[in-house]
């Protein structure tokens, strides 16, 4: 395929996933102000380390979830250093545990710990007991001093994250699936034309890509790239690549910088084949388009494949025939790939 008809797609998928970055990372920034980290706090027991006859487990500083009256629920990362293994598994532990106060210090002390849950990626039911059991007996022994007032704090904290990730839209919206190549026009709603000043040309005001309306012959023009225009008569109905662009339109293509020949050497050497389909969404939209018939790559020591010829997430788990989609951080599953998808 022609790398530079697929410009626009991954110049949009990259603007998102940087832009998802910078949320994470500013919403990271404001959670550590908020909880009142600080290098002191780094060096004041955590993370901790338990020897065991594989190597170390190391456990990170415990996050609080609730607090009823002396007991406490939570959940702490935890990494296994296996001896001979190059990179720590990382996995996570919920436990419960029974707090000793003394009001006066404002401080309190975990006296008795019963393990919940733990969870790794490659977790067995006999390594996860051991487990289990070399916490609830090495955690009491620390007496690590727990300040009663940071841990309101980070109560209060956790309760606002719950109420906020409960008020988080987690519907699908539309997915389209496809097998051929395509690639998505999204609109904010219905077309809004704005009038190109002196000239019979209008554009699309609420999307980011480039579409132009010759009011002459009433045509669409969706720039693809330095030299490719789409032309459809129904701006949502059948795309072809135009063969003539009035010069109205072609003076209207975003300014470029890469020059002829640096456009040149980024060309696939490979024969082009044919360009892409496009498809425009006027509401919440999602594209799942493979290269043919979906092709499945099982993932070593799972039930689980993914879908290798396409560009989006998509799993497939074996004893459950069962799909599954990342969507913007969130995971959809369906029975077809067709659709109805849930959360």
């Amino acid at each position: 395929m022609n790398k530079s008809r697929w410009a626009v797609k991954n110049m949009f998928r990259n603007a998102q996933n940087i832009l998802a970055w910078l949320i994470c990372l500013t919403a990271f920034g404001l959670f550590l102000a908020n909880t009142g980290w600080t290098q002191e706090e780094e060096s004041s027991g955590w993370p901790r380390e338990i020897s065991i006859p594989e190597g170390i487990v190391v456990l990170y500083q415990p996050q609080p979830d609730n607090l009823e009256g002396n007991r406490l629920d939570g959940r702490i990362a935890v990494a296994l250093e296996i001896e001979g293994s190059t990179e720590p598994i990382f996995g996570a532990v919920w436990f419960q545990a029974t707090l000793e106060t003394d009001r006066d210090a404002r401080t309190a002390t975990i006296t008795d710990v019963s393990i919940k849950r733990v969870r790794f990626p490659e977790e067995d039911e006999q390594k996860a007991k051991k487990l289990i059991a070399l916490l609830e007996k090495e955690i009491p022994k620390w007496e690590l001093p727990i300040s009663m007032d940071r841990l309101l704090v980070s109560l209060e904290l956790a309760e606002k994250r719950s109420d906020a990730a409960t008020k988080i839209n987690t519907e699908p919206g539309k997915i389209i699936f496809v097998t051929e190549p395509a690639i998505l026009v999204s609109i904010d709603g219905e077309p809004k034309l704005k009038q190109e000043e002196n000239s019979g040309i209008m554009r699309v005001a609420n999307t980011p890509f480039t579409i132009l309306l010759a009011t002459s012959d009433k045509t669409y023009y969706l720039y693809a790239d330095v030299d490719t225009w789409y032309a459809a008569n129904d701006i949502k109905g059948e795309w072809s690549i135009a063969e003539n662009v009035p010069q109205e339109i072609a003076h209207r293509a975003p300014k470029e910088d890469i020059d002829t020949e640096e456009r040149a050497d980024s060309e696939d050497p490979e024969e082009p084949g044919p360009p892409p389909k496009v498809i425009v969404a006027t509401q919440p939209t999602e594209l799942i388009s493979t290269t043919g018939e979906p092709e499945y790559t099982p993932i070593t020591g799972t039930e689980l494949m993914y879908m290798s010829n396409t560009e989006s997430d998509v799993l497939l788990h074996i004893t459950s025939q069962q799909y599954y989609v990342l969507i913007a951080g969130r995971w959809y599953v369906s029975a077809f790939l067709e659709g109805p998808w849930r959360y």
